[in-house]
């Protein structure tokens, strides 16, 4: 595909995951690309690599905080090409430069602002510069800017990052509105997290290690019952909350993650991103650094476990099931409604007679995809029953 062809893309931070995967698609659609970041080298193999598969890039050294260092590389991108069709910027901080994990009511002011002043600073001082060479130029080009779904949800212990995502929605719309009027256009890009990025894998290993057994979500429950406050705080959430619905399907979505986490980590990965989110074993096999055959048995495995673990525990497609939450949880939250009724929408259920496990499990991710647990109608009540079961379990110690 070339329908980038003759566009002249520059790239800031493109020795990370997400900026660097940018580079390569743009590159790939025919784009000249200047990829920039702090480590020369870093950039400089990026560049070789986009080149190797025909593409064309050149690297350059530019601090994305640096205003000076911005400017003259777009000017010269300008000077060079006479126009600048299309800016990205993935800057990124690790979660220990911004005090991740650290509660809002511990974590020191200037650590607050370090969050602040690299997303949303950077994003600022590229976007104007990249502005300003488009109108200067007569481009009618396209600004990208990068946030996250911190912007969307409540996640704790993020208030830094959080803050910092919210700034950079609202600076994207400020923007446009400001050189719209040149037919320039700025966009924000709000990813949910990227399992192929290092990032996120290296979280994944540090907070996946302990595996959850699967009667967690019993454990839970008990620990509601025998907890008046944990269930009042669920009631309260449900009753007052825009998000606080109670939907079988987002509750067959949180099932899925609690049993998944039975599974030893790489097993846990590579199912989520081929089952959910359609990666291919190639993919995989890159991003867990494992052989094509070792990836194909993580997957047998961690189906085998799973399908067992439904088999025998999941009401829903065996009458002999332990575990019937799905169709409780409706009747605490929904009691007008037909439970019958609600659970024969379900194509899963509807199909427990007539398919195989194979299908049933087939039937159980299709559902799983198909839903969006953190900006669904039930995100907030989903958030606060997946908190009260890591409590339950003693993964954290508040909820």
């Amino acid at each position: 595909m070339s329908n980038l062809k003759d566009k002249m893309a520059a790239v800031f931070a493109a020795s990370g995951d997400i900026a660097g995967a940018v580079a390569r698609g743009f590159a790939r659609h025919g784009a000249k690309v200047y990829v920039s970041g702090r480590d020369l080298k870093k950039v400089k193999a990026l560049a070789d690599e986009i080149r190797h598969e025909g593409g064309t890039a050149v690297a350059v050294k530019v601090d994305a905080m640096n205003e000076s260092e911005i400017d003259q590389f777009l000017g010269e991108i300008v000077a060079r090409d006479e126009k600048l069709d299309i800016v990205f910027n993935g800057i990124g901080l690790h979660g220990s430069e911004y005090g991740a994990d650290t509660p809002a009511t511990e974590l020191s002011f200037g650590m607050f602002m370090r969050a602040f002043e690299v997303h949303c600073g950077s994003q600022f001082l590229t976007s104007r510069a990249a502005a300003r060479y488009m109108v200067n130029s007569g481009t009618q080009g396209t600004i990208l800017t990068l946030t996250s779904a911190l912007s969307k949800g409540k996640f704790p212990n993020r208030s830094g990052l959080t803050t910092a995502c919210t700034a950079i929605e609202g600076l994207t719309r400020a923007i446009a509105a400001e050189v719209g009027g040149h037919r320039i256009k700025v966009i924000g890009l709000n990813a949910t997290a990227l399992p192929d990025t290092t990032r996120i894998r290296e979280s994944f290993v540090k907070y996946g290690k302990s595996r959850w057994s699967a009667d967690a979500q019993d454990v839970a429950r008990q620990y509601s019952l025998d907890t008046p406050a944990v269930k009042q705080a669920c009631r309260t959430v449900h009753a007052t909350s825009p998000a606080g619905a109670y939907e079988i399907k987002e509750h067959i979505d949180f099932c899925f993650i609690c049993i998944s986490k039975t599974l030893p980590v790489e097993n846990q990965i590579a199912l989520i991103l081929k089952d959910i989110y359609d990666f291919s074993v190639q993919d995989i096999c890159q991003i867990l650094e494992k052989t094509e055959g070792v990836v194909k048995h993580l997957l047998i495995d961690a189906r085998k476990t799973m399908m067992e673990i439904f088999d025998n525990r999941c009401a829903l497609i065996n009458k002999k099931g332990t575990c019937h939450q799905c169709s409780k949880l409706n009747g605490i939250y929904n009691p007008k409604q037909d439970q019958q009724e609600a659970l024969m929408k379900l194509n899963l259920v509807k199909g427990s007679k007539k398919f195989e496990r194979e299908k049933l499990y087939s039937l159980r991710t299709e559902l799983v995809k198909a839903v969006d647990l953190m900006h669904g109608e039930g995100s907030d009540l989903t958030e606060i029953l997946f908190r009260l079961t890591r409590k339950a379990i003693g993964e954290i110690e508040e909820i």
